[in-house]
């Protein structure tokens, strides 16, 4: 056998045997990062040289090509093997990605088929390689294959993947991995061997060189990786954890392997063993990175003592750093690989002296501060660390009273401070967070009175008084005290109350006077409901009097004020009665003897219901209702103080409001008749019927309903010359013959404001504010002026108005949709400067407007409900619609009686409409 036949053999041998053996290293390793992508890229290696030498030993042409082809398994899965493997091995997520990972793997899948499909296509090669005989052996003759289109897409690809995978692991190991440079650099040259080897036959780089070298550049580069593994450690020691490190933490951090030699350090933690270098003979001097951790640690025996003994860990240790001991909290963090296996550990070292040296003086101080503080009758002293931009909070120190005014001990505070702040009530929560802020920004002292609910039950007022101030280490201290002021503020609250009620009631009747009572008392007690009832002097009957404000807007709907309830029939809100003592019922939904409430009547959680008595007889009880907690002792006293004060100024206010009563019901009777009697005779004189236009195409139609016999709506026509058609109406403040004797006057008004400015309707109205106003001081008119310009024209008509404060005209267009139109202005008669607004609209064929006077919308059901003046009302229009137009307004009119039902009319009405024609 010729030399370099034997040559050429032998690194077959080698290739396998060296790719072999380093695929079984990295899967044993596989748990590093990136040592499964090498394991799997040194098996392709290894198959390629296998299939190398069963091809040269195949003993037929046929039997060679076949494994010679089989080759490309590995040529073209090795670039993708070896690019996944840097991308792992730098810590690129990129090299996770399924979907990344298939579509680098498309190419080499194609490949396959190529290479095994030619005979039909011709795109892999357009000629073959071809073997000749060496001996027993057949060697390729790589002159002979001439390459196709897919054949160079391959090799470009793979080479493209390698040289890619060489520039990923340079660009990060020189740039963040710096003492991993001679692993990189040997790895990516057994790739750049491996590149190489493919390129020269490709390219026929060597002219007349017959043979692949791939194979044999490969176990070459088999060397040059077992040289990493061996020589700097590869897959034992790699770069696991820089992208973690920030060299410009203030901590100190060092990353050890699975052995505990150091595989990193930033630049705190280089800068402290630095110090340790100057300090003494036994600093380490040696290489840092590969080093184990304990010769590292030889300075700091309690830092090294704390490493080695498990059972002695302490994470806080002191060290001598420059001449000046320091304290550290020690950190040790495993680094979890695949399978939750620990492949390293993280140490953190914090410089905490600060800190310590606060703690210290804070204890020397605080067993003082103590002594001091749990001597403050009602009430504590505290400490609390806001951190430092007062996000958290944290109590540092607390005196014993915490006990007596929350409920909770020292311990538990200083544990939790959030369990002491959740006390705060709800009401008070945001002025304290605004007072805090406000302190905060100025530094200077705040001052509180805040409600709290502490787990006993109920609420107590407390006074707090803070100053904020800066600790060395920025972090913002208040340093406070709190007073329980709880009795005080329910002496002043029910002193503030008797005053208010006393003022109160001289100012007004004896209903609002009773309502005013519950609202005080109710605000005292936290109660949402409050009632009052009177007692007949035959003590069997009760009459209701009065509801709290808030519980007639928010909580009951049930009829009843005046109502008389048999005591013998009532529930468990007149046990007080039965028993002649104030009841609490703290339970309502448990007691057996209650007998239901009326509709629409509140739902009762608890009450406190107390009788007021005189002369041995009740005469009245008053009530309150679902206080959020229990009611106790302290609320019977303050409604039983209230009420007696309520019952004494009720009775003073009942003579007086009977006295008044009589003599103004005579003098009203007297001045009322009178009045009307003039009011009277003065309309009749300028009373005068109008009768409905005539009007070529504009076709009119009116409803009118006073309330009484004669209402304070007037409504007139009027035609000018050219054929035009002008509308007024006008509504005057109230009904009956004081408001009659107004349309009086509107009439012979209107009459002079139609001949001069019959088709300027704001002028009209502001000539008509003119003249009346002086005549209303006591009332208010509203009314609409409008024109229908010109009647006697084909197409479309034009209506101008001008609007003081009526409501808006509907308009009901041809197809059937209603709406508002133009804007309301001012009243008329409340000033004489108003200034009104013209408002135009074109009507069409069967357009219809309608004008009317607020006694429709205002018109009441029995549900208390009202039409209204927005979609209410225009639904009433819609649901009226009816072929002509005074089946229209009579269809109005009868929807207006069925929405009103028993109930009658609030104003008079007024109702015309105009269609045109």
């Amino acid at each position: 056998m010729n030399l370099h036949v034997f040559i050429y053999i032998s690194t077959i041998f080698l290739s396998f045997g060296v790719m072999a053996w380093l695929s079984a290293f990295g899967w044993q390793n596989r748990h590093v990062h990136g040592a499964a992508a090498f394991a799997f890229m040194t098996a392709l290696g290894a198959w390629i040289a296998l299939a190398e030498l069963l091809s040269i030993t195949g003993g037929s042409p046929e039997t060679a090509q076949f494994w010679f082809n089989g080759r490309y398994i590995s040529l073209a899965g090795v670039p993708v093997a070896w690019f996944l493997f840097t991308l792992m091995y730098t810590g690129r997520a990129l090299a996770k990605n399924p979907a990344f990972i298939i579509l680098i793997l498309i190419v080499p899948a194609v490949t396959q088929v190529m290479v095994w499909t030619n005979d039909f296509h011709g795109l892999w090669l357009m000629r073959d390689i071809h073997f000749y005989s060496y001996g027993p052996f057949l060697i390729a003759d790589t002159l002979k294959r001439v390459p196709s289109i897919w054949f160079k897409i391959h090799t470009f690809y793979g080479i493209s993947l390698m040289l890619a995978g060489v520039l990923v692991l340079l660009i990060k190991t020189f740039r963040h991995f710096r003492e991993y440079r001679m692993q990189s650099a040997l790895l990516a040259f057994g790739s750049l061997l491996m590149t190489s080897a493919a390129v020269i036959p490709t390219f026929n780089l060597l002219p007349g060189l017959r043979v692949n070298p791939f194979t044999q550049v490969l176990s070459v580069s088999a060397l040059f990786f077992a040289w990493a593994i061996f020589r700097h450690r590869f897959l034992d020691m790699v770069p696991i954890a820089r992208d973690m490190l920030i060299d410009n933490m203030e901590d100190c951090v060092l990353v050890l392997d699975m052995n505990n030699r150091i595989a990193d350090a930033n630049r705190a933690m280089l800068k402290l063993l630095e110090s340790a270098r100057d300090e003494g003979d036994n600093a380490f001097s040696g290489k840092l990175i590969g080093a184990p951790v304990i010769d590292v640690l030889q300075p700091w025996a309690s830092l090294a003592d704390a490493f080695l003994n498990d059972e002695a860990f302490s994470p806080a240790v002191e060290i001598s750093v420059n001449g000046e001991k320091r304290h550290f909290d020690l950190r040790l963090t495993p680094i979890q690989g695949r399978g939750e296996k620990s492949i390293g550990m993280i140490m953190v070292l914090r410089d905490i002296t600060e800190r310590i040296l606060i703690e210290d003086t804070l204890r020397e101080n605080e067993e003082r501060l103590r002594l001091i503080s749990d001597n403050i009758p009602e009430g504590m002293v505290y400490q609390v660390d806001f951190g430092v931009d007062g996000s958290t909070r944290e109590f540092t120190y607390v005196s014993a009273g915490v006990l007596k005014i929350h409920g909770l001990s020292p311990e538990e505070v200083m544990k939790d401070a959030g369990i002491l702040y959740e006390q705060t009530h709800e009401d008070d929560i945001h002025p304290l967070i605004e007072k805090e802020k406000l302190a905060m920004e100025a530094m200077s002292q705040f001052k509180a009175e805040i409600r709290i609910r502490p787990p006993s039950g109920g609420i107590r007022w407390i006074q707090v008084t803070s100053l904020p101030r800066r600790l060395p280490n920025n972090h913002l201290i208040w340093d406070g005290i709190e007073i329980d002021i709880t009795e005080r503020k329910r002496i002043e609250g029910i002193t503030r109350a008797r005053l208010r009620m006393v003022d109160f009631a001289e100012k007004n009747d004896l209903g609002p006077l009773l309502e005013k009572t519950l609202d005080e008392i109710c605000e005292i007690t936290e109660s949402p409901i409050g009632f009052f009832h009177f007692m007949a002097p035959d003590q069997t009957t009760l009459s209701l009097q009065a509801w709290s404000t808030r519980t007639k807007r928010e909580f009951c709907k049930a009829s009843g004020e005046g109502m008389h309830y048999p005591v013998e029939k009532a529930g468990v809100w007149v046990d007080c009665i039965r028993q002649r003592k104030p009841v609490i019922h703290n339970d309502y939904a448990s007691l057996p003897h209650k007998r239901g409430l009326p509709a629409g009547h509140a739902e009762v959680v608890r009450e406190l219901v107390v009788p007021i008595i005189r002369e041995d007889k009740i005469v009245a009880i008053l009530g309150v209702g679902n206080k959020k907690r229990d009611y106790d002792e302290k609320d019977i006293d303050v409604i039983s103080i209230l009420s007696d004060i309520a019952w004494e100024i009720t009775q003073r206010k009942r003579a007086e409001e009977s006295l008044k009563a009589s003599e103004k019901a005579l003098k009203e009777r007297n001045l009322r008749m009178e009045a009307d009697l003039k009011i009277a005779q003065a309309a009749q004189k300028g009373i005068i019927v109008g009768t409905k236009p005539k009007c070529e195409r504009i076709a009119v139609d009116h409803r009118y309903q006073p309330v009484e016999k004669v209402g304070g709506d007037y409504f007139s026509f009027t035609q000018s010359p050219d054929g035009s058609l002008g509308v007024f109406i006008g509504d005057v403040s109230g009904h009956g013959l004081a408001a009659a004797l107004f349309t009086s006057l509107l009439k012979s008004a209107t009459d002079r404001m139609f001949r001069e400015y019959w088709n300027r309707p704001e002028k009209y109205l502001e000539s008509l504010n003119g003249e009346i106003g002086d005549y209303m001081a006591s009332y208010f008119l509203t009314a609409i002026y409008g024109v229908f310009d010109s009647c006697g024209n084909n197409g479309d008509v034009e209506f101008r108005h001008a609007n003081g404060g009526h409501p808006q005209p509907v308009i009901v267009r041809a197809d059937g949709r209603a709406a508002f139109t133009g804007v309301s202005g001012n009243l008329i008669g409340i000033s004489n400067t108003i200034r009104f607004v013209l408002n135009e609209e074109r009507l069409s064929s069967g357009d219809r407007v309608f004008l009317y006077t607020d006694g429709i919308a205002e018109t009441v059901n029995e549900r208390k409900e009202m039409i209204g003046f927005d979609s209410g009302l225009l639904s009433l229009f819609d649901a009226s619609r009816q072929d002509t137009l005074p089946e229209t307004l009579d269809a109005i009119m009868e929807n207006l009686n069925k929405f009103r039902g028993p109930c009658p009319f609030q104003d008079d009405i007024t109702l015309i409409g105009f269609e045109v024609s």
